[in-house]
């Protein structure tokens, strides 16, 4: 198990833009990933790269759910988290390996 977050650790890290994106380990198995000035676009893009990434360090053995939430104006930090993560939920329940936009 800590040898797979470590590796996803890297992996995330070395997808993201120094400086303006900012990775952190949410809880167990968790991570949330803070990137700035981007278009939703581009963001569901760099998921689905580190989606990619990931199952194929593992050949299809390991997967993510990712939740994706754009930030609203005047949402608050911990709003745009929640909603991330019940995107996440729903991810892993609908098969996982998987992004999904929150509403």
């Amino acid at each position: 198990g800590d040898v797979v977050l470590r590796t996803v650790a890297r992996i995330v890290r070395a997808n993201l833009r120094r400086g303006m994106d900012f990775p952190s380990r949410y809880g167990g198995d968790e991570f949330a990933i803070i990137v700035t000035e981007v278009e939703r676009n581009t963001l569901a893009m760099l998921a689905e790269r580190i989606r990619k990434a990931i199952e194929k360090q593992w050949q299809g053995k390991v997967g993510v759910s990712v939740g994706l939430a754009h930030l609203k104006q005047d949402e608050a930090a911990k709003d745009i988290l929640r909603r991330a993560d019940r995107a996440s939920y729903q991810a892993k329940s609908e098969g996982g390996n998987r992004l999904i936009w929150a509403d």
